[in-house]
């Protein structure tokens, strides 16, 4: 059973990044998401995490993008609380 899970467990991360890599007519876009408290007890915690996620994607973006196979993407970054 345990097997079974694990392979389950893979096959849908595996669906969600592929689903993130050739999804809705973005074009050459890899939409990443950020889940950060960002209200709530600890806010200063998501709040620099957030802060991070924003930091990397414009370092990526702005060294021409991140190479998958060859092919540049640029980062979109979707943050939630």
């Amino acid at each position: 059973m345990k097997k079974v899970a694990f392979w389950l467990a893979c096959l849908v991360a595996l669906s969600l990044v592929l689903t993130a890599c050739t999804g809705g007519g973005g074009g050459d876009v890899v939409r990443v998401g950020v889940i950060a408290e960002l209200t709530g007890d600890i806010p200063a915690v998501g709040a620099s995490c957030k802060n991070a996620a924003e930091m990397a994607v414009q370092e990526i973006n702005d060294a021409g993008g991140l190479d998958i196979g060859g092919k540049k993407y640029k980062i979109e970054l979707y943050i939630e609380d």
